[in-house]
């Protein structure tokens, strides 16, 4: 399997280990075996190093923690062999991006460790993010098959208050996991609400409130209007379909306050099946609101995507709307497609086959497989977030990498969405590239009163 594997690569992970002078003259004792990184001892003295010197000096220094996502998946899929040499590859790719290579430290089994000197929280999150950016843009191949690479983030800084580096670590971890409860593959700095201390407490209260609010109706559709471009103005109007929780005091939490829990207790594909059936409920009291819609966009988390029963209960409210097909479009997160390829695509055909439109959001199309999704699924639209392309309209390098992405997914025949616009100076930047559909708070905030249009 090894000789095979390097067949594959023009430089073996062993081979960058051995022609590196850090690993050349590094202790045995004090290596992982399997990457060649520090391993978690010598993190620590390091870590105990900068902890002392913030406190001397006053400079802070920076602890950057990550998890590899869903490294099992790969295990399963390739066997453990292909877990480890991703692992590998993960730490070549971390020591190439980092500061310096020699602060990079493998503590566990998919948990690194990178240390930066003489950085303050604004320079911290940035190198957190440029790490990020680094790996998931990384492609790794185990014999004939391809695996996408993430990982979750959490930064901590070392300065004066930080009272020993073993605390340190604990808080990065932390903050790592809250990253992992945001989605997945960002960074999060940490804070001391953070701390998992009162992490099942705070749990155990929302899953009962997101019980509570499925059983008594406390949930409640919220919609953001988006604009479209010239060329569909006239089909109607566009809404995405939002989603509030109304918790003991009567204050209508957000998603992000929620969907985490929900996610690690088992409850999103509930909660869809919820914004389905109330979505399908407004538009068949509203008919003269059907009329001057041309489609809503509804988010599918990832278990509902893998479970065949939701399909069936989508398959039903279509057989009881037939005519309301046609103006639901579901949107799927484009990491769910590639952790879960097979059930993505049945997903998407059973939904096409029925008559619904299907978007790809959080789209980056910065790589080829990105494009064979597009080529492979029966996807009407992408969302391309506006965020990634902070200077689309003064950068001409950004402006010429956004511009091919929309030329490719246009030649593609796809429509393009590009939402989280919150500057509408650059709408006409965007239109000049070639964006169909604009969403974000500089054209229309969510609304409490759902597929409410602005003036």
């Amino acid at each position: 399997a090894a000789a095979r594997t390097m067949a594959l690569r023009p430089l073996s992970p062993r081979e960058s280990r051995d022609a590196s002078p850090v690993f050349a003259t590094a202790n045995r004792h004090q290596q992982d075996l399997l990457t060649g990184l520090g391993t978690r001892a010598v993190c620590e003295r390091r870590a105990m190093l900068l902890t002392e010197q913030a406190r001397a000096s006053g400079l802070s220094h920076g602890l950057i923690y990550l998890d590899v996502d869903h490294l099992k998946r790969i295990n399963d899929s390739g066997g453990q062999s292909a877990g480890d040499d991703v692992l590998v590859r993960v730490s070549d790719t971390l020591s190439s991006a980092a500061p310096s290579s020699k602060d990079v430290f493998r503590i566990a089994a998919d948990q690194f460790v990178i240390l930066a000197e003489s950085v303050d929280a604004q320079a911290l999150l940035a190198l957190a993010e440029a790490l990020r950016e680094k790996l998931a843009s990384t492609r790794f191949y185990w014999e004939s098959q391809y695996f996408s690479v993430t990982a979750s983030f959490g930064a901590v800084l070392l300065d004066r208050e930080m009272p020993t580096a073993l605390e340190a670590i604990r808080r990065a971890d932390d903050a790592c996991a809250a990253a992992k409860r945001a989605g997945r593959n960002c960074v999060q700095l940490y804070d001391p609400r953070m701390d998992r201390v009162g992490r099942a407490v705070d749990d155990d209260t929302w899953v009962r409130c997101i019980k509570r609010g499925l059983a008594d109706n406390l949930f409640h559709l919220r919609t953001q209007w988006i604009m479209p471009g010239r060329d569909y103005v006239t089909e109607g109007q566009v809404y995405e379909v939002l989603l509030a929780l109304e918790d003991e005091e009567g204050f209508w939490a957000s998603p992000a306050a929620f969907m985490p829990v929900a996610e690690r207790h088992h409850l999103t594909t509930a909660i869809d099946r919820w914004v389905i059936e109330q979505t399908l409920r407004h538009l068949t009291d509203n008919p003269a609101l059907v009329e001057t819609l041309a489609f809503c966009c509804i988010n599918l988390s990832v278990a509902s995507i893998a479970d065949p029963e939701f399909l069936d209960f989508i398959a039903g409210c279509i057989d009881r709307h037939p005519e309301f097909a046609s103006k639901l479009c579901f949107e799927i997160k484009e990491p769910s497609l590639t952790d879960h390829p097979r059930e993505a695509a049945l997903c998407c055909d059973v939904l096409h086959r029925i008559g619904c439109r299907l978007s790809i959001d959080h789209y980056f199309g910065r790589n080829l497989s990105d494009m064979t999704l597009l080529r492979r699924l029966p996807i009407d639209f992408i969302k391309l977030d506006a965020q990634g392309f902070k200077n689309v309209g003064s950068d001409p390098i950004e402006q010429m990498l956004a511009e091919s992405i929309l030329r490719i997914v246009r030649h593609l025949r796809r429509r393009i969405i590009v939402n989280n616009i919150d500057d509408q100076a650059l709408t006409e930047t965007w239109k000049k590239l070639g964006a169909d559909y604009f969403q974000g708070y500089a054209f229309a905030k969510p609304t409490p009163v759902p597929f409410l249009a602005p003036n």
